[in-house]
């Protein structure tokens, strides 16, 4: 709840030499009852932790942009997480616990899939089945 700048600058130094991909952050939330709740004075203004909570999911994306990319022309296994009853559209996760999505007439989830990757947009990874 008190991160003050500069332990907000050291954060953004390891998310920016680790390259992180994902990101789960999110602004402290006092909880009735414990001692962080008494911790009034310490803590940073909410727009503030919104701000910064914005900074690390941009940081990330652009890292997973870049990372992904790195794909495009090369096949990947997937595990078939989803798939949808009203589009053939189907989503997986790589060994690198990207999603690829691609599109297929029957549903796969469950199974695994070889795909190759074709485009990398800053959310969606496509590829096709192989």
């Amino acid at each position: 709840p008190g991160e003050k700048e500069e332990d907000f600058a050291q954060t953004l130094d390891v998310v920016e030499r680790a390259k992180f991909i994902h990101i789960h952050a999110f602004p402290f939330s006092a909880r009735p009852g414990t001692a962080a709740a008494r911790w009034t004075r310490e803590r940073i203004p909410a727009e503030v932790a919104k701000r910064r909570v914005r900074i690390l999911q941009d940081r990330a994306a652009g890292h997973s942009y870049a990372f992904r990319s790195t794909f495009v022309g090369q096949s990947v296994r997937i595990h078939v997480e989803r798939s949808t009853d009203d589009s053939a559209l189907q989503h997986g996760r790589t060994p690198w616990y990207f999603p690829v999505h691609f599109s297929h007439h029957q549903r796969m989830a469950g199974q695994s899939a070889e795909l190759l990757v074709q485009r990398v947009d800053m959310n969606p990874t496509e590829g096709v089945l192989i």
